[in-house]
């Protein structure tokens, strides 16, 4: 590895001597100086061990970072950006934005010149929540530990394990502190000591267990995808971010519909104007009317049982799966975790918990006037109107709360998608006025029965078109689909392809691996049209924009790990509220991309994009 040119030209008496900072307007800090070097990440990251609900044993994700290595003395000092979790638009692993130090120049120095990893680093910051966090991150090269462990680690290529503990402290009375425990402050105990005091620990065994539980505690391995060393591509790390670490993705919390709620009206339409109206919460009353079991015969949910088993055709070859990310309820025991909220619990008998229809709750319906949609009966797409019904897994010991491991999504179509172009739009004609009707006695607060009754006539008219799932039973995201065939009538696994790359019937973070292996075979304008889907699957900054762009991130050109991952809050567009921010009261929380989506399909932009193929 080579020495950069700014390490190598700046001798130690200089950095004992010279100002730390460089200052901005009215002697603010805005960036370090003596930067040593710049290094820009996208990891692999794997989790191995991990007693936090924001990321689970068996997860697998893509984490971005940004880097800059600071001459200090008598430690070497460092900034840290985590650009991106690979989990969404969710609560920040742990703050976003760090300045701490590393353990010392003989841990650094090696990493200049090989690829030598055994470097500790902490940081102390505090938020605006009125939270202190502390935290280390301790990094080892897998080489280190006994050929005899990690071998399936070491098989799948990566490279490196990382033990990192956190300790989250209210500085203020009743302080929310993202998706994390707090704790008040202990003057008996100083998280920071404890950690760093024991910085030379290779497992979490090699610290004492009575005080560990104190932290949030993770062990895991990683690999780098990319990682480009002098990096400027991207501003210099700014220090007033260290004044906006919000541990809450919306730090002042938001609107139901984030304020997408600008009116469109349309000639055929004289209520159905505004995103929020195209999400119908879940009543106890419509929860009790319209259970899983009701709305999915035993035959469709039994394949879908087969296929989150593996099994999602008879004699189906799992060595054929592309991203080779079967999901297996097989593969689920006990290291495996239910998550809700900050509750965190063992997964015990996964195969009971998901085999009865009971055990999963309606979360909502959301109506979809100009959905399109891919089918191998035609070519490109057609706009084939559909209501959707989320269903999530509950916890059968504590019935009031929902587990977020498990959704399936039901869709039907309200027109006939094989029927000629006037039959399907004089069909939803029909539809808009309906949704119409439905829209104007919900609006008025006398909407029950007359949702009922849009319900039962939108799906009784036509046998449910999909049934997919969302899952991260083993910890990592998978997900699959059930699509009734067009000629045959049948429920079947449907392959998801997009842009002419195959990711397979189970789709995961592993689909963007065979995004980048076309990439590097492919030429010419199609090596640039898959370039643009990647770039708009890349965030710059943790709440970039770009995951509320519908346009690039359409279901018909990414994948549903990609939509997901890129979009979701922690992977899902809609769930359950669990409770953990106590600004958001509504009953369902809903992601931000599904009102831009829906904003969208109300102004008839889908159309347009159609038209511009």
């Amino acid at each position: 590895m080579k020495l950069t040119p700014r390490l190598a030209i700046l001798p130690l008496g200089f950095v004992l001597a010279s100002p730390l900072l460089a200052l901005g307007d009215g002697g603010k800090p805005v960036n370090s100086r003596l930067v040593a070097e710049t290094v820009y990440t996208l990891a692999r990251v794997k989790i191995l061990e991990s007693n936090t609900t924001s990321v689970r044993p068996g997860s697998v994700y893509d984490v971005a970072t940004y880097f800059e290595s600071l001459l200090r003395a008598p430690k070497p000092g460092y900034n840290y950006e985590f650009i991106d979790s690979g989990l969404g638009a969710t609560e920040p692993l742990y703050p976003m934005y760090q300045k701490g130090n590393q353990g010392s120049y003989m841990q650094l120095i090696p990493a200049f010149f090989f690829d030598s990893r055994h470097i500790d680093h902490r940081s102390s910051m505090t938020t605006p929540e009125g939270c202190r966090a502390d935290g280390t991150y301790l990094l080892r090269k897998l080489d280190e530990y006994p050929a005899t462990i990690f071998q399936k680690e070491r098989a799948e290529g990566y490279t490196r394990l990382v033990i990192r503990l956190d300790h989250y402290t209210r500085l203020q009375p009743g302080a929310q502190c993202g998706r994390h425990i707090a704790h008040d402050p202990d003057p008996d105990f100083d998280p920071m000591e404890f950690m760093w005091s024991h910085r030379d620990a290779m497992s979490l065994a090699d610290f004492p267990a009575d005080k560990l539980g104190r932290f949030e505690a993770k062990v895991s391995v990683n690999f780098s995808i990319t990682e480009e060393r002098g990096y400027d591509k991207r501003p210099r790390f700014d220090l007033n971010n260290l004044e906006r670490n919000s541990l809450w993705y919306y730090p002042d919390g938001h609107a139901f519909d984030f304020g997408v709620n600008t009116p469109r009206p349309r000639t055929d339409l004289s209520t159905f104007q505004l995103p929020r109206q195209a999400v119908v919460e879940a009543t106890p009353a419509l929860q009790r009317d319209f259970p899983l079991g009701a709305m999915l015969d035993a035959d469709g949910f039994g394949k879908m049982l087969q296929f989150l088993n593996g099994r999602p055709f008879p004699g189906f070859d799992v060595g054929t799966e592309p991203g080779n990310d079967i999901l297996r309820l097989s593969d689920v025991t006990s290291k495996n975790v239910y998550t809700s909220g900050l509750a965190l619990e063992s997964i015990r008998d996964v195969v009971a918990d998901v085999s009865n229809t009971d055990h999963f709750r309606l979360v909502g319906m959301t109506l979809k006037p100009e959905e399109p949609q891919l089918d191998r009966s035609w070519s490109g797409e057609r706009i084939v109107p559909q209501i959707r019904f989320v269903y999530q897994l509950t916890n059968q010991r504590n019935p009031s709360q929902a587990f977020e491991q498990l959704f399936f999504h039901l869709k039907w179509d309200v027109v006939d998608r094989m029927a000629d172009e006037a039959t399907r739009a004089e069909q939803q004609r029909h539809f808009l006025r309906r949704l119409d009707e439905l829209t104007r006695a919900r609006e008025t607060g006398a909407g029950e029965e007359v949702l009922r009754d849009f319900i039962r006539d939108f799906t009784t008219a036509r046998p449910v078109h999909s049934v997919s799932f969302s899952s991260s039973l083993t910890g990592i995201w998978i997900f699959g689909n059930l699509e009734r065939d067009s000629t045959t009538g049948e429920l079947l696994p449907l392959r998801t392809i997009r842009n002419g790359i195959d990711y397979g019937l189970y789709s995961s973070v592993h689909d963007t691996d065979l995004l980048r292996a076309e990439i590097a075979r492919a030429t010419g304008d199609r090596k640039e049209q898959l370039r643009r889907v990647l770039d708009a699957l890349t965030v710059d900054t943790f709440r970039d924009p770009k995951r509320q762009d519908v346009h690039a991130l359409r279901f018909n050109t990414v994948s549903c790990a990609q939509c997901h991952q890129m979009s979701g809050r922690d992977g899902i567009h809609m769930a359950l509220n669990n409770g953990l921010n106590r600004k958001i009261e509504s009953p369902t929380i809903v992601s931000e991309y599904f009102f831009h989506e829906a904003d969208a399909q109300l102004k008839g932009d889908i159309q347009k994009w159609l038209a511009e193929k």
